[in-house]
């Protein structure tokens, strides 16, 4: 009876998979619950993006980089000179092309507050930290239904001079642990914080041209500096305009909770993603060993290995290794290929930078790639080019390198001292796909709000939806055998050891050819939590089969069998 029941909810939910393999990649998870779509029907609002107010006329930070529904985000907020201010918390996203909504305001929409000035606090002279050390000022409570996403908070001036303008308070608001969506982003706010030069003092030069060695979250971000709208924006808007089923997680959080990568198909990085701890690699190549696909949205990434402290809430990056403390050759603060032993990020990522930096310039279509299928329907031919989409930084195949066999889609030959660019994927041991898009501005081409280009490039936006379509799957299976014998054809599966994969199901269609699980002629022969079963009834002259698995997102690409002649 147990097995009949599982026949007949497998054949149910693939005939929905069939259904949803044919629609707009916006089914792309097939979640009943994908709460983006519903989030993104609702009237967006563009205030999110108000003039930016003088240097410190308003300013503030959060005691938390991230929160989840329940919790509560504690605001430091200064004005000089003293100003009354509301806080206004918007999510980003589509929104009928809106980019963001207003979700709430502190003390609330039509009230305001008393801002007080505080100090500008002096740097420790041996590691050059800063920290703002101002009270809290404000409580915001993050509801059950809030919706994983790029929240930010705009300080905003209600009076004097400056009214209406304001500054931004970025904030990540991560999924319930009660639900794992398809797709999990990671925004990468080490990076925003290696940058920041607030107090003076950054990971690189500062006001003395001696960068800090210690960087703290526990103050404001300087407007303009390695911000997520520069290079995160465009990519959150593409994803939740398609409706992909997507959360969203920081940095730091996959360090804290390396195991929750592998509760998602699809982890990506958004942007310039330069700064992860020990943790964070390791958790990047247990969620590859254990099936997790990989994407890399941005360039120069995973490229220096950081450490914190207090709590994460200090960054500790020593730029000259001689100088770090650390006694543990793997603890060391330096690029992740100088390690000991060394971790070059060609053994993850495909690809690394190599001195591409500074320039503008196209990617070129690798016309022997043409036919894989990420370029269906695309448009792109022969020669073809993306304008303008190398900028930034960028990361080319590095000679040498132990990665599997690498596809290239779009290269980028290098200009002067100015390395290349290569656009890759490849296929690990797991069955995990990897791709690295290579360049900072690979988002600009899928949405070019803020960017100055004339538009996305609709060729990039229908290979990157082939793409997600392949990636938010499960490894199809490694072989199906077919075997004539005394009671059937014995159909023999070999699976990748992904342990989220549920079950496996067998079609046979009649004939020698290729063909897809939502062919007509397709038949179910069995869906089982083993590798083997037997189809029993008489059989056609040629048949063939095909195999599929099933996780809790869905289901894989077909493996298709020889054909086997009676």
């Amino acid at each position: 009876m147990r097995v009949r029941a599982l026949f007949v909810v497998a054949a149910a939910t693939l005939a929905l998979i069939c259904a949803g393999n044919a629609a707009h990649p916006a089914s792309a998870g097939f979640r009943g619950d994908n709460p983006i779509v519903a989030e993104n029907a609702k009237p967006g609002d563009n205030g999110w993006a108000a003039e930016q107010a003088p240097f410190r006329y308003v300013e503030g930070y959060t005691s938390e980089v991230s929160a989840a529904p329940g919790d509560s985000v504690h605001f430091h907020v200064q004005t000089t000179p003293a100003a009354r201010y509301r806080i206004k918390v918007y999510r980003l996203g589509w929104y009928g092309g809106e980019g963001g909504r207003l979700v709430t305001c502190l003390p609330s929409c039509t009230s305001d507050e008393q801002g007080q000035p505080q100090s500008l606090p002096p740097y420790d002279q041996t590691t050059g930290l800063v920290r703002a050390g101002w009270p809290v000022t404000d409580t915001l409570q993050i509801g059950s239904d809030w919706v994983s996403g790029y929240y930010v908070a705009k300080l905003t001036l209600t009076g004097g001079s400056a009214a209406g303008q304001g500054s931004t308070v970025p904030l990540i608001i991560r999924e319930s642990p009660r639900r794992a969506s398809t797709i999990l982003v990671q925004a990468p706010v080490a990076t925003w914080q290696a940058y920041d030069s607030w107090g003076g003092r950054s990971l690189y030069s500062s006001f003395n041209g001696v960068g800090s060695n210690h960087v703290s979250f526990d103050r404001p971000y300087v407007h303009g500096e390695q911000d997520l709208f520069e290079w995160e924006y465009q990519l959150v808007r593409f994803l939740e305009r398609e409706g992909y089923d997507v959360s969203y997680t920081t940095s730091v959080d996959v360090d804290a909770n390396p195991g929750e990568l592998q509760r998602h198909r699809l982890y990506m990085t958004a942007g310039h993603d330069e700064y992860w701890t020990k943790g964070v690699r390791d958790a990047l190549e247990a969620a590859r060993a254990a099936g997790t696909n990989l994407a890399f949205m941005g360039g120069n990434t995973g490229y220096w290995q950081i450490r914190y402290e207090d709590n994460r809430r200090t960054v500790v990056e020593y730029r000259v290794r001689g100088n770090d403390p650390e006694p543990n050759p793997a603890l060391k603060t330096t690029l992740f290929r100088l390690l000991g032993p060394p971790r070059p990020e060609c053994e993850l990522l495909g690809v690394q930078w190599q001195s591409g930096i500074g320039l503008q310039s196209d990617l070129r279509v690798v016309d022997a790639s043409l036919g894989d299928p990420w370029f269906r329907g695309t448009g792109f031919t022969g020669g073809s080019t993306v304008a303008r989409l190398i900028g930034g930084e960028w990361d080319g195949i590095q000679p040498g390198c132990t990665t599997p066999p690498l596809t290239v889609f779009f290269h980028f030959g290098g200009s002067g001292d100015k390395g290349p660019a290569d656009m890759t994927r490849y296929i690990a041991d797991s069955g995990a796909r990897v791709f690295d898009a290579s360049t900072l501005r690979f988002g600009w081409g899928l949405d070019s709000y803020g960017t100055g280009l004339p538009g996305a490039d609709t060729r990039l936006q229908q290979f990157m939806r082939n793409a997600l379509d392949d990636l938010t799957r499960p490894a199809a299976p490694a072989t199906l055998v077919a075997r004539k014998g005394r009671r059937g054809v014995s159909l023999l599966i070999t699976r990748h050891g992904d342990t989220r994969v549920r079950w496996v199901a067998v079609y046979r269609h009649v004939g020698a050819e290729a063909f897809g699980i939502n062919d007509p002629n397709a038949v179910l022969v069995c869906a089982t939590r083993k590798t083997r079963c037997v189809d029993r009834r008489p059989q056609p002259t040629i048949v063939r089969y095909a195999a599929i698995v099933r996780d809790s997102w869905r289901a894989s690409y077909p493996t298709l069998s020889d054909p086997l002649v009676r």
